[in-house]
Formats: structure tokens, sequence, C-alpha cells
């Protein structure tokens, strides 16, 4: 059985993310973790209902405007309705809950809104507790898929962080040894008079780091 971490560093570099992705099954199965298959959820029933337009009243609120909880037909008995100045009830937290009072509507205004038909939704009130329902299973197979995808990740994450270091350092070495060569070309193929204008260029506590990986991975070694 090959695991992630019986690899070297350069071999961890080199793979691609499906190998990765295989190796982490073994890391799950030996954390005890169960791999999680693709969700599948229920379509969800699309349903027609009937709209039309209403016209409600905004009032003045504490923080916006608050909506009643009355319609009309037109914006005319909107308007009268208006004119009978209601009044609205309220009530103040820092005198208690329990004082609720009539005050003057406010600055009220006329609000058109899109509203569903009221006989339009018990057509397909079927339909539309069907619809309801399925979306409550699909919620609950999402809710179930992300925990269970969270173990997945929390279990493997070390391996991807390994993964995307080892290719980083790759890089780098890559382009340690891309510069290295350029500077021999420069110094007329004089591979170690270039080597020491790199030891200018580079810190030399990396450049050992490097030069490990480097020579691990067959390209020019960097040391002096």
């Amino acid at each position: 059985m090959n695991r992630y971490w019986d690899y070297t560093e350069q071999e961890r570099a080199n793979m691609t993310r499906g190998e990765v992705d295989a190796l982490c099954k073994v890391e799950l199965m030996e954390k005890g973790v169960a791999n999680v298959p693709p969700l599948e959820v229920e379509e969800v029933l699309q349903v027609e209902v009937e709209k039309r337009q209403w016209f409600g009243i905004e009032v003045e609120g504490k923080y916006s405007g608050d909506m009643l909880n009355i319609v009309f037909a037109t914006a005319e008995d909107a308007n009268a309705f208006l004119a009978l100045n209601p009044m609205v009830t309220d009530s103040d937290w820092q005198i208690g809950s329990e004082y609720v009072y009539a005050k003057p509507s406010g600055h009220a205004k006329i609000v058109p809104r899109e509203l569903y038909v009221h006989q339009s939704v018990l057509t397909v009130k079927s339909q539309l507790e069907e619809r309801e329902a399925t979306k409550k299973r699909n919620e609950k197979l999402q809710n179930a898929y992300s925990e269970a995808s969270k173990k997945v990740t929390e279990a493997t994450s070390g391996v991807w962080e390994d993964w995307r270091e080892c290719q980083q350092k790759k890089a780098e070495a890559e382009q340690v040894s891309k510069t290295l060569s350029e500077y021999a070309d420069l110094c007329n193929g004089d591979l170690e008079t270039a080597k020491k204008f790199l030891h200018k260029a580079y810190d030399e506590e990396r450049l050992s780091e490097w030069g490990e990986w480097m020579a691990e991975a067959g390209l020019d070694a960097v040391t002096a």
C-alpha cells in the first residue's frame, strides 16, 4: 500500500492532482474517514403560480419603512384608506413591550406590490407542498454532504498543503537552475564562476535548500 508520505518531496512535487487525490483515499482510510460520494439531489418541481399587482401601504418604522399587512385592489382604494387617517400600533422596548399604543401612521405612502393570486395558489397547493417537501429533503442531504465533506477536507488538508509547498519548491529550484544556466552562458561556459555570481544573487540558506532539490531532481547543482 503506497502512502503519500512514503514519497520524497521531489516525487510528491511531480505528482498530478489526480495522483494526489488517489493517495488521499489511503489517507482517509488510515484516519477512519469515509470518502464522500457525489451529492445527488432531487429535481425540484417548477410550479407556475399566477401573480397580479396590488397596492400596499408603507408607514414610517423605527429604522426604515414598514409595510402594513393589508393590500388594495386599486390605488384609489388605497388612497381612500389613507384619507381615513389610520393609526398604527407600536411599543417601546425601553418601557416594556406590554405598553402597546396607537400612534399616527406618519408619512404613509402607497407601494405597488406583486403578489400571488390566492385562488391560483389553492389550485396548485398540492404541487407546492410537494415542491417544499423536496426542497427540505435536498437541504437535509446538502447539510449531511457538507458535514461529511468537512471531515474529508480536515483529514486531507495536510496532504494538499504539502503538495502545494512541494510544487512551489520545485518551481523555485527550476528558476534557480535556469538562472545558473544563464550565468554560465554569460561566463562563457565557466560554471564555477557562474556559481559565484549565483551566491551573490541568492541567500545562502535558501541556496542550500534549493541545492538539495536540484540535486535530487537532476538539475544543475548550486554549491560552489
